[in-house]
């Protein structure tokens, strides 16, 4: 991209210095005997009939004059008004890369369109009608319309120079074209919009080109030619211009939406990436969602001295009443790893109805609080689920305590290593049975 644009960059400067020598030279704005005049005289010449004095030679072949050739030579004349090879090139090349066309399409763009905005306000567009001929006859021609930049973004390049905007805008980039080609098409009496022109050498005569090619432009600017060359060089491919362009812009050209799914999209390897890792966030994201929507709250010590001292306060900032409040301290609402603020009420029963739910079910709960009392067994339930994994089919594990085993560890990250390890001690005899029980099964069967 930076060698088209640089290619382009020449070519403007050149042919707009010497289309503004031209006119000088015909509204007679030079001065009389200066070298600025005889080559505008040169110029005029050249842009009415395509040649340039000559002079008879010992050879016959008619050789330019010695003022051509001491003003640049008929090469340097004739490129102050045409776009070479090379340089035509370079128009379709970036053309394809900010318009996702194919290659061997844009290249035969005529330099006729129609501006439906009249080339005034804010609607600025050019359609041109280009062909496709492998979709039949039926189906070969289309209008592409060639749009500048939109007020959004070119408020964002306000502040740059203008070539921030050429470069970025098919519609600008588009009419620096046709006028750089203006002098090449009443000369070859050519319609097509990338028209340039390749000097007379020797016995050949000048020749008018209105197709671009890529393999050239890529061989003179020290690029492969092909993908499939056998180099260390970055590869010149219309094809992948193309593929990237479509990467990058994510909407159907000159094709339907389902192609660009199916055939473009589908193949990229950057596509498939950058969709895993969109699909990755997003399941991480839910997953995130799900465990904060049924992670039990935990009253944390210092809530427990702020109950003490002011249990109507507390059950406030709990969201209970303080009479349920007051059971769950002493006790009488605990389940096995938590306790309930009302097991009438729970999700997997009907309303007033006592739950039937499995007591692991709890930390899926609503109903769930955790408190300090509670911690040796959420421990000894975590570190024996985990004991299990390796005697456990790891599916088996994974479906059954997987999502038990995180729900208690983020429980129990509530609490400092030093509590952590304190509530690692032995159990009671009544808490160490009901742990039993629990991971037996046995407390499911009463």
């Amino acid at each position: 991209m930076t060698a088209l644009r640089h290619d382009i960059r020449t070519c403007r400067d050149r042919i707009r210095e010497g289309l503004s020598l031209l006119a000088a030279f015909r509204s007679g704005d030079l001065e009389a005997g200066s070298r600025e005049e005889d080559l505008g005289r040169l110029l005029d010449l050249f842009a009415r009939t395509g040649d340039l004095p000559r002079r008879r030679s010992a050879s016959g072949r008619g050789d330019h004059t010695w003022e051509v050739l001491r003003l640049g030579g008929f090469k340097g004349i004739s490129r102050m008004l045409c776009l070479t090879g090379n340089e035509s090139t370079a128009f379709a090349l970036l053309m394809c890369a900010l318009t996702a066309e194919n290659f061997g399409t844009v290249k035969k763009w005529p330099a006729a369109h129609t501006r439906p905005d009249g080339g005034f306000g804010a609607l600025a567009v050019a359609l041109i009608e280009e062909s496709k001929p492998r979709r039949g006859p039926e189906h070969e021609h289309m209008v592409i319309a060639l749009e500048d930049l939109p007020s959004s973004l070119r408020e964002v390049f306000g502040e740059q120079n203008a070539d921030s905007k050429l470069f970025r805008s098919p519609l600008r980039l588009y009419e620096l074209l046709l006028e750089l080609t203006q002098v090449a098409r009443q000369l070859s009496g050519e319609s097509a919009a990338f028209l340039s022109y390749s000097p007379p050498v020797r016995s050949r005569q000048g020749q008018w080109s209105t197709s671009p090619h890529s393999r050239n432009w890529a061989l003179s600017h020290g690029f492969s030619p092909s993908k499939y060359t056998e180099s260390d060089k970055p590869a010149i491919d219309v094809r992948r211009i193309r593929q990237t362009a479509l990467e990058l812009q994510r909407r159907p050209v000159a094709h339907t939406a389902r192609t660009l799914r199916d055939h473009y999209l589908r193949r990229s390897s950057t596509v498939q990436a950058q969709g895993r890792a969109l699909v990755g966030q997003a399941l991480r994201e839910q997953v995130a969602k799900a465990r904060a929507a049924a992670e039990v709250p935990v009253f944390t010590p210092a809530f427990l001295e702020r109950a003490a001292a002011d249990p109507t306060a507390a059950a406030a900032e709990a969201g209970l009443e303080a009479e349920v409040l007051k059971r769950m301290l002493t006790g009488e609402q605990d389940t096995v790893v938590t306790a309930c603020t009302d097991h009438h009420d729970g999700p997997h029963s009907p309303p007033g109805q006592p739950c039937t739910a499995s007591f692991l079910v709890c930390l899926n709960c609503k109903n769930a609080r955790a408190l300090p009392h509670h911690l040796p067994v959420q421990v000894a339930v975590h570190d024996r689920l985990l004991a299990l994994r390796p005697n456990l089919d790891p599916h088996l594990w994974r479906v059954r305590y997987e999502t038990t085993v995180h729900q208690l560890r983020d429980i129990i990250d509530h609490y400092t290593p030093a509590e952590q390890t304190d509530a690692r001690g032995p159990l009671p005899p009544h808490q160490e049975r009901l742990v039993s029980d629990l991971l037996t099964g046995r407390l499911d069967l009463r």
